[in-house]
């Protein structure tokens, strides 16, 4: 059995257009996965697309923040409009926020990470769950967290305790949906370096 058999399997994959994303959906679909990815930037999206085909793989990219529910909503419609399916979801998409101490974070750059990293994972999560079970079908959930989440950062109270609630989320989910064959995971990366936005 090859563990690493993803034929006829859809993935989708917040902030897919580069970076981590963009190794996840190149593992995906060489593992045989149709990938759809989601990011704000549509020339950054197409670019990815490009990137997965040459690896002779299935992929469509789709515009969306996904720190707003409705473009969420929206979003998750057109992946099913043109895969049918969901299967695996990678809640990749997210970003460090304000540095600084503490206290001088404003309300709204606290805010601002809290839906980044943390709401962004739940909006994504809530469709691709109802998804499953309403398909009654084994699936896949996995976050990015960070190491900055067991560790903390200094200078990053917001990033350090986003990464650390999505590990709360995840637990809770594993535990919600094992009954249902879905499995809940995180992956806490440390220093990566990628590409300025």
């Amino acid at each position: 059995m090859d563990i690493f058999n993803l034929d006829g399997k859809v993935a989708l994959v917040t902030g897919g257009n580069s970076g981590i994303g963009l190794a996840y959906a190149k593992g995906l679909v060489k593992a045989g996965a149709r990938v759809a990815l989601w990011g704000r930037n549509k020339d950054k999206n197409m670019a990815a697309v490009t990137a997965l085909e040459a690896l002779d793989g299935e992929a469509a990219a789709f515009v969306c923040d996904i720190t707003e529910q409705t473009q969420v909503d929206t979003a998750f419609a057109a992946t099913l409009a043109h895969f049918g399916q969901v299967d695996i979801c990678f809640a990749n998409a997210g970003g460090g926020g304000p540095r600084g101490m503490l206290h001088q974070i404003s309300d709204a750059d606290w805010q601002g990470i809290l839906d980044l990293n943390l709401n962004s994972v739940v909006y994504t999560y809530r469709k691709v769950i109802a998804h499953l079970l309403e398909r009654k079908a084994p699936g896949k959930l996995i976050v990015t967290s960070s190491v900055a989440g067991l560790m903390g950062m200094g200078y990053a109270s917001g990033y350090a305790t986003t990464k650390a609630a999505v590990l709360g989320l995840t637990r809770a989910l594993a535990v919600e949906l094992g009954r249902n064959n879905i499995q809940v995971n995180a992956i806490l990366p440390g220093y990566v370096e990628t590409e300025c936005r």
